[in-house]
């Protein structure tokens, strides 16, 4: 058999002797259930084609003489044998052909080839007796797609016709068109199970729990072939590396991947008969899954009191940290909303304040002797600058890696003008990001709008219409509904936490507004793209492959979304808590920022912990 082969026939052969003796009661005759055909799809029920072979009864003086067995008339009887009328979209194989076991008929015999139907007469021999008939339906080339077997009698009677009905369910060629195996693509994944007429490749992104794929197999026709039913296929799964167990179970179909190390895993499946040579036709699906066996959860700094203090790893406290941004050293930057100061930890953990007196103030200035009105969001460039979204005093700030503070946007007062530093206006601004250009992205909370400004100060408006709204489209044609987190990727894609549509959006550099993942409605669902789900996302970042990570503030989560939109569950257990460890077992209480270095570690600023974590 030829494995691209998709032809099939699918039938469940019985058999039932109508004898003329006995008073006419009919008696049951063995038949052979045929191999069912193999597919993966799933919901509907299998659709049993039924051999019926009947004997007409013998005439009223012949059942009251009781003669068993009559001599049967070779010039009278016969085997007819037609096909059903076939199902819509109905596609017949090169040839239906039959075979007859024993004397008692012709031998041979090969009906026509027709796409409306077909009918043969086949003679019957002398005498009476037992016999078999083997249908099989052929391709082009010969080749057995699939074959079924019944016994009839030939008894008493002047016009012995025995009849068998076939109902064709035989799919079309090609895999693209109506696959023999449909392999269903399951949620979350990328890919297909056929391109261009042959067997395709999908890829997925797991984390550390088992995942159960469900497989369903079904015929052409799409008819579910249930599982521990007599004759029904069989499948396997074989993995290329040692990053995950893998076990297959035939009853119910499915297959269960426990990740065990980072990595990839490619897992090939196929369907073969439940017995060698039964006429089913194979078929394989190769699924690549990346395994991210979960970030392991540390606290880098905090006590998990509110404070202010500075010092080393635990020693150090915050009030509400709501922004994290890291450098290219591995130093992060704190926006300590409460405490209305720029914090500064370095890779080893020791806290200082880079920024602030402590005081709600807008005064410029070096180091402790500037203010800020509860900071939210913070960002910096190569050259250690500083970007502060200085929220209740509607100001952009910036900071020299030697502590100077100066105002880089904005009046202070609430507004949205466009303009050069002072002359512009935003209303509280919540996010900030920088490229390596030094342009500036702020998501302008109240004012639904995305923002820019250049190194020199210039502000416009990047998208948004200034409504609320959840619209794609391009600059002012999109909405958005209180934004609080902005990234930039090194290709000038700048992507947005829109806190108030539990969404996260994207925005080209020609300014195009799409939706990256999110349904609209709150949730926590892992998925790709709109079948995902978020609950008040309040952080963004992202990394060099364009990996988007995210802040998922009501979920109590840290989720992560790969460039074509797949999103999992980073790291949390989804309730609050404190709790270090790897994957789900870690746990954040309301996370407000999310940051990501070179090396693809990821930085939490745990809000209602008052923490700063590390997930590696």
């Amino acid at each position: 058999m030829k494995p691209s082969l998709t032809n099939r026939i699918v039938a469940l052969a019985t058999a039932t002797l109508l004898s003329g003796c006995g008073g006419g009661s009919a008696h049951a005759v063995p038949g052979v259930v045929p191999s069912a055909s193999a597919g993966l799809a799933y919901t509907s029920p299998l659709a049993h084609a039924a051999i019926t072979i009947t004997i007409p009864r013998t005439s009223a003086a012949a059942t009251t003489t009781k003669r068993i067995p009559a001599y049967v008339s070779s010039g009278t009887s016969s085997l007819s044998i037609a096909l059903n009328s076939p199902p819509a979209g109905f596609v017949q194989p090169g040839t239906f052909a039959l075979t007859l076991g024993g004397t008692n008929a012709t031998s041979g015999i090969a009906c026509p080839s027709v796409t409306s139907g077909y009918a043969c007469t086949i003679p019957l021999h002398l005498p009476p007796g037992s016999d078999s008939v083997t249908m099989q339906a052929l391709d082009a080339s010969s080749d057995v797609l699939s074959a079924q077997t019944a016994t009839f009698t030939i008894a008493a009677g002047a016009n012995n016709t025995p009849s068998i009905v076939l109902d064709a369910q035989v799919g079309s060629a090609g895999c693209a068109t109506s696959p023999a195996i449909a392999f269903s693509v399951p949620s979350g994944a990328t890919g297909s199970e056929c391109s261009g007429g042959a067997e395709g490749t999908i890829s997925m992104t797991y984390g550390t729990s088992a995942v159960t794929f469900p497989i369903t197999l079904a015929d052409a026709a799409g008819a579910t072939i249930p599982a521990g039913v007599p004759g029904a296929p069989i499948f396997s799964a074989t993995q290329s590396a040692g990053n995950a167990t893998l076990s297959v179970s035939q009853n119910p179909y499915q297959f269960v991947v426990t990740p065990t190390a980072d990595g990839s895993e490619t897992i090939t499946l196929a369907t073969a008969g439940a017995t060698s040579g039964d006429g089913i036709i194979a078929r394989s699906i190769t699924f690549n899954l990346t395994i991210e066996n979960g970030g392991v959860v540390t606290t880098l700094a905090g006590s998990g009191n509110e404070g202010s203090a500075n010092g080393t790893g635990t020693a150090a406290s915050f009030g509400a940290p709501y922004g994290v941004a890291v450098d290219g050293s591995g130093n992060v930057y704190v926006a300590d909303n409460l405490s209305n100061l720029i914090r500064k930890i370095t890779a080893a953990g020791v806290v200082t304040t880079l920024a602030g007196s402590g005081s709600a103030g807008a005064a410029n200035g070096t180091g402790t002797a500037a203010s800020f009105y509860t900071p939210s969001g913070v960002a910096v460039d190569g050259s250690g600058n500083v970007y502060v979204a200085d929220f209740r005093n509607n100001l952009i700030r910036k900071i020299s890696a030697a502590g100077v503070v100066t105002t880089l946007a904005g009046s202070g007062s609430a507004g949205a003008s466009n303009g050069t530093g002072t002359a512009a206006s935003f209303y509280f601004p919540f996010g900030v990001a920088v490229d390596g250009s030094g342009n500036v992205y702020v998501a302008d909370q109240d004012n639904n709008l995305i923002r820019k400004i250049t190194a020199a100060g210039v502000v416009t408006t990047l998208a948004g219409s200034g409504s609320a709204g959840a619209a794609n489209g391009t600059g002012t044609a999109a909405s958005f509904f209180a934004p609080t987190g902005v990234a930039v990727d090194g290709s000038g894609n700048v992507y947005v936490a829109d806190e108030g549509n539990n969404l996260i959006r994207k925005i080209t550099p020609a300014g195009v507004v799409t939706t990256l993942a999110g349904s609209g409605s709150t949730g926590s669902a892992n998925g790709t793209g709109t079948a995902a789900s978020f609950y008040y996302p309040f952080g963004v970042a992202v990394d060099g492959s364009g990996n988007v990570y995210v802040a998922d503030y009501g979920n109590n989560l840290i989720r992560k979304i790969t460039a074509a939109g797949v999103v999992t569950t980073l790291a949390g257990s989804g309730s609050a808590g404190a709790a270090n460890g790897t994957g789900t077992a870690a746990s954040f209480a309301g996370p407000f920022g999310v940051a990501v270095d070179g090396s693809g570690n990821v930085y939490v600023a745990d809000t209602l912990n008052s923490l700063i974590r590390k997930i590696q």
